[in-house]
């Protein structure tokens, strides 16, 4: 886990976006499953995650998950270490 958390916004944004460009995306079997029902995929995923806006951390099941928001579409992740991160699930906002 990374030093330091929880992360204030901006910081948990420069690390995804880090993470995004040279690091290592871990997606969990939930989070698989929600794309396919979902109709999303890991591109679209991954384009939210290097210009999206990170909201305040939450602590769930032990862990801080980071929800990251861009034209409709949340993704949330938890942070493993600074090379790694975990894709927990995803959804879009309908219209």
């Amino acid at each position: 886990m990374p030093l330091g958390e929880p992360f204030q916004p901006h910081t948990a944004a420069w690390l995804i976006r880090k993470i995004v460009a040279s690091g290592t995306i871990q997606w969990s079997k939930h989070a698989r499953k929600r794309l396919m029902e979902r109709g999303l995929n890991e591109d679209v995923c991954e384009d939210v995650l290097r210009v999206g806006g990170v909201a305040n951390p939450r602590l769930e099941g032990g862990t801080w998950r980071y929800r990251v928001h861009h034209g409709g579409t949340t993704v949330v992740v938890a942070l493993r270490d600074e090379e790694t991160l975990t894709v927990v699930t995803a959804w879009r906002l309908e219209d």
